[in-house]
């Protein structure tokens, strides 16, 4: 539950955001990045807990070196004439804002800072932070710098290598976070349509996941063997939710990957290509590992739920949400 001051660090949060998409000039552009930041922060502390606070604090210390970072490359931008001709006046801000997005090197501050927050604060770090520096990288930065593509490359290699050995929900979706933002990452250099697309699916996947989790209330794979019987509804939506955002085919989240896949073949990025898929297939191990585990807990401790669930619903559910996909995929294609 909200509290009615938190509506207004919401609306702040959210005007940070088109702020600094819509600035001009590298100081409007860090504006909007700290008034975001300043809309962030009240809400993670908002049940005042010690978790919720530590994680306030490591996220207000990256992302202020993130926020630094940028305003440094922007000054040092001022005082060369403008010019970004050079990779040594881009690199300081292309820093600022990986470090922002937490892709590889940077990180490592991101599964340590979800793994203490709420269900909700969880979400918007994973989706909604993720947009004004992605769309910054985007503006200034498109088709300018190589070491973005690489950098997505590691991050795919990072989350699917790292969360295979996770056991705790919320260290997993940072580690699936790492990696899905990788793609984004390494596809924006190529196609700004297909990685807005991409950004537009994984917003929506993560949406209708995190909802189930936070319904559900739990926190680690082994919360999975208690399932109460009236919850065998959201094990089978949690189920489709991660193999959706696994990116089976012929599941939604399958179409941003080929598409990123065919643009980055054509770009001559064979080696890049490879490494983002390979990043893939160590994530799906451990998504389809955690879907199969799931269901046959829900079995085992409840033999009927076959006779029981009404698997009409939940297809058409799934058959929806895959054709809602796919006419916002025309639209951004």
């Amino acid at each position: 539950m909200m509290f009615p001051s938190s509506f207004f660090f919401l609306f702040f949060m959210v005007f940070g955001v088109f702020f600094s998409l819509s600035s001009s000039n590298w100081f409007l552009v860090w504006c909007g990045l700290e008034m975001n930041l300043m809309g962030f922060i009240p809400i993670l502390i908002q049940f005042k807990g010690l978790s919720e606070i530590e994680s306030a604090m490591k996220y207000f210390l990256v992302q202020a070196l993130g926020s630094a970072m940028v305003l440094f490359g922007g000054v040092y931008c001022f005082f060369n004439l403008f010019s970004w001709t050079s990779l040594l006046f881009c690199l300081p801000v292309i820093i600022g804002l990986m470090i922002k997005l937490g892709v590889f090197p940077f990180y490592f501050w991101l599964p340590g800072v979800m793994m203490n927050m709420s269900w909700l604060s969880c979400l918007l770090l994973a989706t909604w932070q993720k947009i004004a520096p992605l769309g910054i990288l985007i503006s200034f930065f498109y088709s300018n710098s190589m070491i973005l593509v690489w950098a997505g490359v590691g991050s795919s290699l990072i989350g699917g290598i790292m969360g295979m050995g996770q056991s705790n929900l919320k260290c997993l979706l940072a580690y699936s976070s790492i990696g899905h933002m990788g793609w984004m990452v390494s596809i924006s250099q190529f196609s700004v349509s297909i990685s807005l697309f991409y950004l537009f699916i994984y917003i929506m996947m993560n949406f209708i996941l995190f909802v189930l989790l936070q319904k559900m209330n739990f926190s680690w794979l082994n919360s999975m063997k208690k399932v109460p019987y009236f919850m065998s509804y959201y094990i089978v939506l949690f189920g489709l939710g991660f193999l959706n955002l696994g990116g089976i085919p012929p599941l939604l989240g399958f179409f941003p990957k080929l598409f990123s896949v065919e643009v980055l073949l054509s770009s001559g990025i064979y080696l890049g290509t490879f490494g983002l898929i390979l990043g893939t297939c160590f994530s799906l191990y451990y998504y389809i590992s955690m879907v199969l585990n799931s269901c046959l807990n829900v079995l085992n401790w409840h033999g009927n739920v076959l006779k029981k669930l009404d698997f009409g619903f939940v297809v058409l559910l799934l058959l929806l949400f895959n054709i809602f996909g796919l006419m916002i995929l025309f639209i951004f294609i």
